[in-house]
């Protein structure tokens, strides 16, 4: 995955900064697979406090995905009012 986007006017979120839908482009690997590409947004989210990463971590668990503090992302970096990086 190279990129992520989100639209914070109110198509993915209602208010509450909830995940409504995940379009995966992906055709091929493991990130074609909606489980992989959910678990990694939620990874690269927990420790960030602002709603919407709150959101993505809450999407994850509600699907079944579990996201321990063992699970991190290499050369994760928040930037903040910016989002965050990592591999």
């Amino acid at each position: 995955m190279t990129t992520v986007c989100c639209d914070k006017t109110g198509t993915l979120t209602h208010g509450d900064f909830a995940l409504a839908e995940l379009i995966v482009l992906s055709r091929k690997g493991k990130w074609a697979d909606r489980k992989f590409v959910v678990k990694a947004l939620a990874i690269m989210e927990k420790e960030s406090s602002h709603p919407m990463a709150a959101a993505l971590v809450v999407a994850a668990k509600n699907e079944g995905i579990e996201v321990g503090e063992k699970d991190t992302a290499e050369n994760h970096i928040i930037l903040k009012g910016e989002g965050g990086e990592g591999e």
